[in-house]
This record gives C-alpha cells, sequence and structure tokens, in this order.
C-alpha cells in the first residue's frame, strides 16, 4: 500500500481538518498554505516517514500534531479503501499523539446511547459524498455516566453509509441481524434517525438526532456474529443490523464511513417502546484518561508481540546455525568419501603390482590378496555411498538453508533494532510462512542441540515462551 502523499493530497486533507475538526484557536498556528510550502518545497510527493521524521521536525507543536492527524486521515482511508491490513501500532500512535495534544483544551467527547464513546478524526463533505473517520471506545467505566437504562439502550441500528471497523485494543463482538415487523405486542420498536448539524462556540460541527417511530412492533433474530480483536476487521453494509459489543474492560476501534461503498437515504435504530425521550442521549466526559489507558494496552500488547519476535530470532538463529553445523559435518565426510575413492584404487593398484614382484608364498600372498579384495570391496561401497547419498549436495543444501535462515534473521533484526515495531505484526506473519518452507530440510538432533546450546551461551534471547506469562 502506498505510504507516500502528494502536496495536493496533503492540502486537501488538511483544508478538511481544519473545517470540521481541529478547533480555531490553532489555525493560526498552523497557517495550512505556509506549511505545505515549508514541507514540499519544490517537490509533489513525500514518504509519510520522510515527513515525520525530517520535515516536520522544526515545526511547531500545533503544526506538527496537525501533520500526524493529516497522515492518519490519508493513511487510514487509503487503507481501507484498498481492503488492507492496517498497522495498528502506527495508527494509534498518530491518533493519541494528535488527540492529546489538540483535545488537552477540551477533552470532552460524547458517549452515545449506543453504549460507546465517539471521537471525530476526519470528515469529507461533497453533496451526498460523505468520508467519516472515527475513534469508538468502549470503557466498562461509561455506564456509570448515565441514569438508569440509558446506556447502551440502542444497540441493534443500521448505518446510512458502509461502515469498516478496525480494532486497535480489546475485542468486539459483531453480530447481525433480521428486523421484522409482527403483529404480536413487542417490547421494541424500530425507529428512522434524523440527524442535524450545528456549529459549537468553537466553530466545529456538532450532530444531534431525533428518533421517530417507523414500526411499532418489531422481531429481532441474530443472523450472524464474528468477533474481532486487536489488528483485525470487520464491516457493515448499509442494509444490515448490528450490534457491536465490547468483550473486554476496555476496547477501542478506528471506524469509517464512507458512502463510495454504499448510500441509505436514512438509518434505523431498534429501542425500547414509548421512549419518554426519543433519541440518542450524550453524556460529555474527559477523554484524556482513557486515551492513556489504551496506550497502555498497545504498548503492552506490542511489547510481547517484540518479545515473541525475539523468540522467533531464537529459534531462526538456533537453526541457522544447526544448518550450518550440519554443513560442515557433511561437507568433511564428502572430503573423506573423495579422498577414499581417488586414493584406495591406487593402493589396490601398487599392491597389485607389490603382488606380481613377490616370490612364491602362498599363505602370504592368499591373505594379501584378501586384503585387497576387501579394500576393493570399500572402495565399491564408498562410491556407492557417495553416488547414493550425495554429502556433498546435502552439504550444499544446508548451507544454503544456514543463509537464508540468516537472511531471515537479519529481516527480524532490522525491524526490532530501528523499532519499526509497525510493521513488525505483518513482519511476523511472512516470517512464519517462510519458516514453514526452510524447515522441509532437517539437521541431526545432536547438532541440533548443539546449536541450541551456542545460542543459549550468548544470553541474548527470552527463554521459549515464558516472558508471555502475566
Amino acid at each position: 500500500m502506498d505510504s507516500y502523499i502528494s502536496k495536493y493530497q496533503f492540502k486537501s486533507i488538511g483544508d478538511n481538518l481544519l473545517k470540521y475538526i481541529i478547533p480555531s484557536e490553532y489555525h493560526i498556528r498552523i497557517d495550512i498554505d505556509n506549511l505545505v510550502l515549508r514541507i514540499y518545497r519544490d517537490k509533489n510527493l513525500l514518504e509519510y516517514d520522510e515527513i515525520l521524521s525530517k520535515y516536520s521536525v522544526n515545526e511547531s507543536p500545533a503544526a506538527i500534531s496537525f501533520i500526524k492527524h493529516l497522515i492518519l486521515a490519508d493513511y487510514s482511508l487509503k487503507a481501507f479503501k484498498a481492503r488492507r491490513r492496517i498497522n495498528t501500532q502506527f495508527v494509534w500512535r498518530l491518533i493519541f499523539d494528535s488527540l492529546t495534544f489538540f483535545k488537552k483544551a477540551n477533552p470532552n467527547a460524547g458517549i452515545g446511547s449506543q453504549g460507546f464513546l465517539s471521537i471525530e478524526l476526519f470528515r469529507y463533505e461533497s453533496g451526498k459524498n460523505r468520508k467519516i473517520l472515527r475513534l469508538h471506545i468502549w470503557d466498562e467505566s461509561f455506564a456509570s455516566e448515565f441514569k438508569g437504562n440509558e446506556y447502551g439502550k440502542y444497540k441493534v441500528h443500521s448505518h446510512l453509509y458502509n461502515a469498516q471497523s478496525h480494532v486497535l485494543v480489546g475485542s468486539i463482538s459483531n453480530h447481525r441481524y433480521v428486523v421484522s415487523q409482527t403483529k404480536d405486542t413487542s417490547a421494541e420498536s424500530l425507529y428512522k434517525i434524523e440527524w442535524k448539524s450545528e456549529k459549537d462556540d468553537k466553530g466545529l460541527t456538532k450532530r444531534t438526532s431525533e428518533l421517530n417511530i417507523d414500526l411499532e412492533n418489531v422481531r429481532l433474530k441474530k443472523a450472524s456474529s464474528e468477533t474481532v480483536t486487536i489488528g483485525q476487521e470487520y464491516s457493515v453494509s448499509i442494509n444490515e443490523y448490528h450490534s457491536s459489543n465490547s468483550n473486554s474492560p476496555l476496547t477501542a476501534t478506528l471506524f469509517l464511513f464512507n458512502s463510495d461503498e454504499g448510500l441509505n437515504d436514512l438509518s434505523k435504530v431498534v429501542g425500547p417502546k414509548n421512549d419518554s425521550e426519543p433519541g440518542f442521549k450524550y453524556e460529555q466526559i474527559n477523554i484524556i484518561p482513557s486515551l492513556y489507558d489504551i496506550d497502555r494496552e498497545v504498548k503492552k500488547y506490542y511489547n510481547k508481540q517484540k518479545l515473541l519476535a525475539l523468540d522467533w530470532m531464537r529459534k531462526i538463529h538456533t537453526l541457522e546455525h544447526a544448518h550450518r553445523i550440519e554443513s560442515r559435518h557433511l561437507n568433511t565426510f564428502s572430503e573423506i568419501l573423495s579422498w577414499s575413492i581417488v586414493g584406495l584404487p591406487a593402493i589396490i593398484a601398487g599392491l597389485t603390482f607389490y603382488f606380481k614382484q613377490l616370490p612364491d608364498m602362498p599363505d602370504e600372498k592368499e591373505s594379501i590378496i584378501v586384503g585387497v579384495a576387501i579394500l576393493a570391496g570399500i572402495s565399491t561401497l564408498l562410491g556407492t555411498i557417495n553416488k547414493v547419498i550425495k554429502p556433498s549436495n546435502l552439504s550444499e543444501k544446508h548451507r544454503l538453508n544456514s543463509e537464508k535462515f540468516e537472511h531471515l534473521r537479519h529481516k527480524l533484526e532490522k525491524y526490532i533494532i530501528f523499532n519499526n515495531d509497525d510493521r513488525l505484526e505483518l513482519v511476523l506473519e511472512e516470517i512464519q510462512k517462510d519458516w514453514k518452507e526452510l524447515t522441509l530440510h532437517n539437521v541431526k538432533e545432536y547438532n541440533f542441540k548443539r546449536a541450541s546450546k551456542m545460542i543459549k551461551s550468548m544470553k541474548v534471547y527470552p527463554e521459549n515462551l515464558a516472558f508471555l506469562k502475566e
């Protein structure tokens, strides 16, 4: 997937962020036009890493946070559109760094009666074309912010647009339902959701909703369920009713509404019948503690993943040396065979010539002839062994395997040493695939034990997976 952004796209996304997301008090410190000129200079295309590590380092804290937010939006939109797996660590760092800066003046966000907190990260509107990127957070402590049964009472709903969601931390169960009208009296009704938008005192768009009855009596039937965890994704189409329920004390997802994937005239929700105050209830709370809680969980997960990568390195390093030892032993055996195959015929020829010169000594001559015959047999046997086993070929295969394991180790080393843990989860998947191919050629157990002892003596790797225990 693309990891670069054009000057035009940088400016376009930046303008949208300033229009809908970034509080107006920061606009003068960002100055998008001059920022574009300073970042891109005479270039039209830049890598994310170039912008983050080179071209933005001398900017103000507000500009740096803005750039991170901008790259977050560009990267996420591209990844969701291409249906490519999002790098969780990379995305979360951008979200955390941006929100902890821009939300420090106004840290509140709304928890809806659907049961999760929603923070808008990007919005694009042009006619009916919409792209809305959000951070959704489920926290077991949120229930205390609501009175009575208000928390989570409107969970089963449909969307105006197709939705895609990537789990940043925790676990989500996504349930899909069939909602149908029934003649029987039900405890719940189906409501149409009507949205309204207005500007708050900071010039940012604030959305509210009203619910109007659509079907008074409805029957809910669960059609399917799926559970997704950190680093995984799920999607919901516009014609599906669903609910997303957290399976963890703390869960967060990166969520995208995209009208390119589908568009409905209205969305609907199932809720209690005859609600005295129909509509989503929003409570404003300080999101900063939740952001730090998520950050700790993400770091804990990726620290474990880094340790897992070290354990993979230990196994790879062990087999690298085991194959090298195997190759050396086979090569030595091959050289002995080669010299024997060349030397024994010469000895046999010499002894044969010697026999011809001997006087008639039947007893001694007979024993020497037997010895020569044995040597000839051994020579034939060694030649057969060399032809069938081909130790030199096996030695070369193990040598090449050792080099491949070494290459695999250096590949993993690069990501660990240079702290590229935003790509580590993907690299580990590649390593496991390569591992299966490389372990087709086995090494002798005593060579493996010898290599294991050698690697253990280095004291640079964790002991198996013991480090994963809490």
